[in-house]
Formats: structure tokens, C-alpha cells, sequence
């Protein structure tokens, strides 16, 4: 049974015109009665009698038009309810991260983990990136220096290595002490991680010289590309980096100072403690843990 011809019926039914039913459906007469003549076909009865140059309903009509109503509205609940899932699934999935996790890292992790998913990626400080979950701003947060609360959950889904890096040939003959780094403007306060900085440099032990102060992680490895500054940064962005770039402008380890070894970091996904882990959660732990390796 054809939904669009039960429809029309109804309407002629209401209206009890041809006429009247084609103007509210923007249908052209004939073809709302050929409509009406294969319905009546596929019932094998007529529906309407024709009085005069008008129609009437008669019992087959009526008994129909008595049957079918729920059937139509219990249509247009389905169609309702495939939308609203349609429209619920279109909602863009929300992460709140810093800056680390989107300079080279979401192209990857958008082509890895979730090809077809709308994003939304906000860049946030630790800190905000609890609070952005509280708030249910965002879906999940991604961090390395997490902020506890009791209301939320850490996930830990991988770790990495942070490490010194500059242009090739940079600094040649100098101390490391000497070296001019880039380092992050945002402090780290109140991470469980005891780092006073978002590069987690080991500043309770080993001193740096400090040259520049960047807001954007990128801005550091801008200045790290032209040979003036070295900066202190996830090993597994610099691989990304130098995936797209000529030899010349490829970043290389900074031999750190004696006795001093390369920071391991842990990574978590930061969800409400209420929220179950659905399968976009699932995927992107398990996406992130093939990154990080």
C-alpha cells in the first residue's frame, strides 16, 4: 500500500472535494484521481460514489478511512523518530583539548579515528578542560595534566615521551644550558602531574635558558624550523611535523643534560563519571592508544 495514495484519500475524505483536496495537497486534479483510482484498485472496491459532479464516501470509504488513521499516524511517528535520531547523530561530537592535541594531531586523529563524524575541537587549558565537561560544553576532554574532581573520570588510554628538539645543525658547539628555548606563556597550576609548565620541563631540576615565550605551540616550532630557539615538546608531534616537511626544515632530538631523561607523560580521556562509554568514546581510545604508540 502505497502511504502517499492513503494520504490523499484522507484528504478527499475530509474535504469531501477532488477539488478542494488537490489545492491543499499542490496536486493537479488528475493526477490526485489517478492517484485515488489505483488506491481503489488496490482495495478492489470504489471508495466514492460519484453524485452529480461531486463525490460522496461510501461504507468501503468510510471503513477504511476508519482503519487507516492510525496506520498514518503511526507513519509519521517512524519518519518522526528517524529524523530526530538522524538529526541527533549529526550533532557535531564535541572534544575540549590544548593546543598539543590539535597542532599536527587532529588531522590525524580525524582521517584515523572518526573519517566521518562532525567535530567539534575546542582548544582549552587544563583546568577549563574539566570544567568544559562538567558543563557538558564538550563530550570528552584529552589531556596529559589532568585536574581531578570527583564527578569526572580519566581514562588513560596511552602515554609518550616529551623530548628537546631543534632545526638540524642548530646551536653546533654550544652547551645545552646555552641553548635558547621557546617555552609555553600558559603556567600548569594545580595538575597532578607536579610540572609548572604545559612543555613539562623538569624546572625543580634542570635549568634553561628561556629566550622566547609563545601562547601557540605552533609559534615554537616556527622558531624551532628557522634555527633560533629549541623547544620541549611531545616526541609523537614532531614525527607528525616532520612528516611534511623536507629534510631541511625536520626537527632532531637535543641531547639533554647528563644524567637528565626524556619526560613520559600519560594521556587520559576525560569523561563524566555518569557518562557510559558509547562506541565514538571507544573509538577514540582506541585510535588514540595507535597514535601515541
Amino acid at each position: 500500500m502505497d502511504m502517499n495514495q492513503l494520504t490523499y484519500f484522507t484528504i478527499v475524505a475530509q474535504t469531501g472535494s477532488m477539488h478542494k483536496a488537490a489545492e491543499l495537497l499542490r496536486l493537479s486534479p488528475s493526477s490526485l484521481s489517478r492517484g485515488i483510482a489505483c488506491l481503489e484498485n488496490e482495495m478492489g472496491c470504489t471508495l466514492f460514489d460519484r453524485v452529480g459532479r461531486g463525490i460522496e464516501i461510501n461504507d468501503a470509504g468510510r471503513k477504511l478511512y476508519s482503519l487507516s488513521q492510525k496506520l498514518l499516524s503511526d507513519f509519521d511517528g517512524i519518519k518522526n523518530a528517524v529524523k530526530s535520531s538522524h538529526e541527533v547523530a549529526s550533532v557535531p561530537f564535541a572534544i575540549g583539548s590544548f593546543e598539543v592535541f590539535s597542532t599536527y594531531f587532529l588531522g590525524e586523529f580525524v582521517s584515523t579515528i572518526l573519517p566521518n563524524n562532525k567535530i567539534r575541537f575546542m582548544e582549552l587549558v587544563p583546568g577549563d578542560i574539566e570544567k568544559a565537561v562538567l558543563d557538558q560544553v564538550v563530550d570528552i576532554g584529552l589531556t596529559y595534566a589532568p585536574m581531578p574532581h570527583r564527578d569526572l573520570e580519566f581514562l588513560k588510554v596511552g602515554h609518550f615521551e616529551m623530548a628537546s628538539f631543534m632545526r638540524r645543525n642548530s646551536f653546533e658547539g654550544m652547551q645545552v644550558q646555552d641553548v635558547p628555548y621557546a617555552v609555553p606563556i600558559t603556567p600548569l597550576k594545580g595538575s597532578v602531574t607536579g610540572y609548572q609548565s604545559l612543555d613539562c620541563w623538569p624546572s625543580d631540576r634542570y635549568s634553561r635558558n628561556i629566550q622566547y615565550e609563545c601562547e601557540l605551540l605552533e609559534s615554537a616550532l616556527e622558531l624551532a624550523r628557522s634555527g633560533v630557539a629549541a623547544l620541549h615538546c611531545p616526541r609523537f608531534i614532531v614525527n607528525l611535523h616532520n612528516r611534511r616537511l623536507i629534510e631541511k626544515f625536520q626537527l632532531i632530538e637535543l641531547k639533554m643534560p647528563s644524567g637528565m631523561r626524556n619526560v613520559k607523560m600519560d594521556t587520559y580521556i576525560v569523561k563524566l563519571r555518569t557518562k557510559a562509554e558509547d562506541k565514538i568514546l571507544k573509538k577514540v581510545a582506541k585510535g588514540l592508544r595507535l597514535i601515541l604508540k
